[in-house]
């Protein structure tokens, strides 16, 4: 099986003069930053009309930055604490891309390796175009990925800030559950997946096959507590896994048996965000994947993966909700206008904004709530509907309500325009 291309769908996406919503400005929150400068242009049409098809949620803003007026794809990679999310970036360049993540504390590279396998799963990127990743702490302010790639695709250069800054971390909320991700093509399916799914049973769990070679498949990673990668970097259809998230010790150790004639096998443990497991077993072949499977299936190795997920933080299952309906008429509209009122210890929010015609409606990509500063940011996309409509420019009206929150002076930002209002006397 080949892998799918998504060919370009139209796309409508309105810029926004905004704050960057990835702290320019102020500390990162969940301990740090790390990015790779991708030597290749990357369209954000089109990492945006890819990653819609796949199911994830995304938006395209305009921010500032040293003065140099920047558009970037941000997609939500995880949900967090305290209501929050774990965010990637995409910056569009004249000559080379900037791929960025939030990371933890310890500065891990699984936040960025996540991202770097949805672009490459997508047919947007080639793995050995990604420079090593650039990393830094939560008080330096841009983050540096940021300050060296403006150097090199616009000859600008901007200081980095020292701030003092207490940022919590980083945990995952993911629905435990007993199931895990094994995610290979269909040769490694057929010769492996049947040694896997019966270890996984053992201890317990129960394997999901995902196919590499389609996007929409490759995609569902996020949403699973652990994960398992079969086959190695030059696997067809799949290899590019093994390229992103193998150590790069492992690939040339493979690399230099295949050249030699030689056989054998690696079983590689990483991390996706939040200390997920991910397990990657490769073989310098197909037959040496299976061979490698069997090796994983008599050692404690699916034990221990059942013991990571029973350590992973439970979702919040607290009473604070976001609410939308969204309607839409003929009519003009500039920009993005924002509306905000309170009820009962809620926020009661209007957005207009405008649309090529009736058929628009705002969709809620991700929300995130800071109690102790009082913000509440609200990121919207416009969508088309399969309704059959007038052909007429329009507005397109969202009614928010939010709550139940405490009472106090509350910052809204929707999609970068903000508004202050008061809950209570």
């Amino acid at each position: 099986m080949t892998r799918k291309y998504i060919s370009p769908l139209p796309l409508l996406v309105l810029l926004l003069s905004s704050p960057a919503l990835l702290p320019i400005s102020a500390c990162i929150p969940t301990g740090g930053a790390i990015g790779s400068i991708y030597n290749g242009k990357l369209k954000l049409d089109s990492v945006y009309n890819a990653f819609k098809e796949m199911g994830l949620q995304a938006i395209i803003l305009e921010e500032k930055v040293g003065g140099v007026k920047l558009n970037k794809l941000e997609v939500k990679l995880a949900d967090i604490p305290d209501h929050k999310v774990l965010h990637g970036y995409v910056y569009e360049g004249k000559k080379k891309a900037l791929v960025l993540a939030e990371t933890d504390k310890k500065l891990s590279d699984s936040p960025l390796k996540l991202l770097e396998f949805l672009l490459t799963s997508a047919n947007l990127t080639d793995p050995e175009k990604f420079s090593e990743p650039i990393k830094s702490y939560d008080n330096q302010i841009p983050p540096a990925a940021l300050v060296k790639w403006l150097k090199e695709d616009r000859s600008v250069e901007i200081e980095q800030e020292t701030l003092r800054c207490s940022s919590k971390g980083l945990s995952v909320y993911i629905e435990r559950g007993g199931e895990v991700a094994v995610i290979s093509n269909e040769i490694d399916r057929n010769l492996s997946f049947g040694v896997i799914s019966a270890s996984l049973s053992e201890a317990g769990l129960r394997a999901v096959w995902l196919d590499a070679t389609d996007p929409k498949e490759a995609a569902k990673l996020l949403k699973y507590p652990a994960a398992i990668v079969l086959g190695g970097p030059l696997s067809p259809g799949s290899g590019y896994i093994s390229s992103i998230f193998l150590p790069k010790s492992d690939i040339r150790t493979l690399l230099y048996r295949l050249k030699e004639g030689r056989t054998g096998g690696v079983i590689a443990q990483e991390e996706l965000p939040g200390g997920r497991p991910l397990i990657i077993i490769a073989g310098v072949n197909r037959n040496d994947t299976r061979n490698t499977a069997m090796e994983f299936a008599s050692s404690d190795l699916p034990h221990r993966i059942k013991e990571a997920i029973e350590k992973l933080p439970v979702p919040e299952r607290g009473v604070f909700d976001v609410k939308i309906s969204s309607s839409a008429t003929c009519g003009v509209a500039q920009g993005l206008k924002l509306t905000v009122g309170v009820g009962y210890n809620e926020l009661l929010i209007i957005v207009r904004e405008g649309a090529p015609d009736p058929c628009y409606r705002h969709k809620l990509q991700w929300y995130e709530l800071d109690m102790d500063k009082r913000i509440l940011s609200i990121a919207l996309d416009l969508e088309r509907t399969s309704q059959i409509c007038v052909q007429c420019l329009a507005v397109v009206e969202t009614k928010i309500r939010a709550g139940p929150l405490p009472e106090g002076e509350w910052t809204v930002i929707v999609n970068g325009v903000s508004k202050r209002i008061r809950i209570g006397s």
